[in-house]
């Protein structure tokens, strides 16, 4: 009898045990879906207040200030419809984000807005983030032929422009320790002549507004990536830069926005072999010799 009773014991114990693993792993699994039910009234405000953020531009103001990427609408969407309950978006869990609340909410048949909590605050900005996604990748291919070869020529020329920019073409021919610039190149006019190669070259790429931005940085400065000397060119070593580039997918263009000198683009980026939802931005300037890059968002 006694060995029947410890035998039953184990078994609810086992199966207390088996309940609370299981338990466990749902609360894990369901992280998300728990803090919009213990928080959905807060959450759909501060997701509502983003709405409203993003419908009248504040968003971009806020996101500059905190040194954040801007976030912009897919092109075909003007606005955005406010939530009016937080079981509009659907919760998700995402084991390499530490997110509270991950949740995607629809905006229509194409596209829908992925919104990341990562703690409750006054402001969203200051611990949220929103993107917009494509649900489906649709067939334009015919549709955008053209500006699809004029970013794949743009995009392929910025790899070469920005090694020469950078100076990851050059090779070192003397370095004095006491100072932080490597000479790269004799003479003083084979100095002159290869900067204004390497600008012209940037120019055939980026608009004007986009390299004022590295002007001072790159040459006009003091202690300027490159400089000019009287026995040729240097480059400062302390101030190389490593560059990153996104893998525009120019196969994958959602829409885009014309004006006289300005096209607005659209379109998706590849990870390996995989197609990102996400949709990001490209603007191209036209400065009277074709199309440049303006900004890649």
């Amino acid at each position: 009898m006694k060995k029947l009773e410890k035998l039953i014991l184990s078994f609810i114990l086992i199966l207390i045990t088996a309940c609370s693993s299981q338990q466990d792993s749902v609360e894990e699994e369901n992280y998300s879906q728990t803090f919009a039910q213990e928080n959905s009234v807060t959450a759909m405000d501060v997701i509502n207040q983003a709405i409203d953020d993003i419908n009248s531009g504040q968003a971009n103001e806020t996101l500059q200030s905190l040194n954040k990427e801007l976030i912009y609408l897919p092109l075909e969407i003007e606005s955005l419809t406010q939530l009016t309950s937080i079981d509009e978006c659907t919760p998700e869990t995402d084991d390499n984000s530490n997110a509270a609340y991950i949740g995607v909410c629809p905006i229509n048949d194409s596209y829908q807005m992925r919104v990341k909590i990562y703690s409750l605050t006054d402001d969203f900005w200051d611990s949220g983030s929103i993107t917009f996604e494509v649900i489906s990748i649709p067939d334009n291919l015919e549709q955008y032929a053209d500006i699809k070869s004029t970013l794949d020529y743009l995009l392929d020329q910025q790899i070469d422009v920005l090694d020469q920019l950078f100076g990851y073409d050059v090779s070192c021919l003397s370095y004095d320790e006491s100072e932080a610039y490597c000479k790269v190149l004799e003479g003083n006019s084979n100095a002159t002549q290869y900067l204004e190669t390497i600008q012209n070259n940037a120019a055939s790429v980026y608009a004007q507004d986009y390299l004022s931005i590295y002007q001072n940085f790159l040459f006009d400065s003091e202690s300027s990536l490159w400089q000019v000397r009287n026995d040729g060119l240097y480059i400062n070593t302390l101030s190389s830069i490593n560059y990153s580039i996104l893998n525009y997918d120019t196969s994958t263009i959602m829409a885009t926005s014309q004006t006289d000198n300005e096209l607005i683009v659209n379109l998706l980026v590849s990870y390996q072999d995989t197609i990102s939802p996400v949709i990001h931005r490209i603007v191209l300037v036209d400065e009277g010799n074709g199309y440049r890059l303006l900004t890649l968002n």
